[in-house]
């Protein structure tokens, strides 16, 4: 898979010889240190975003 980003702000996403452009999202920035370490991730129970940085974790129960 390649990826690329047009002048519009379109990522090219070329998947099987099947191009398709989307709006690129920007990666998110821990809200604690404003870090870019700042990654998603699931469990069973829910998901969420943790720092390895500076720690922050930021956890959702799919209970609640």
């Amino acid at each position: 898979m390649k990826v690329g980003e047009t002048r519009s702000g379109l990522a090219l996403w070329d998947h099987d010889g099947e191009p398709a452009s989307h709006k690129v999202e920007p990666k998110p920035l821990c809200p604690e240190c404003r870090s870019f370490d700042y990654a998603h991730y699931q469990t069973n129970w829910g998901y969420g975003w943790r720092c390895s940085d500076c720690g922050y974790d930021d956890y959702y129960s799919l209970g609640d």
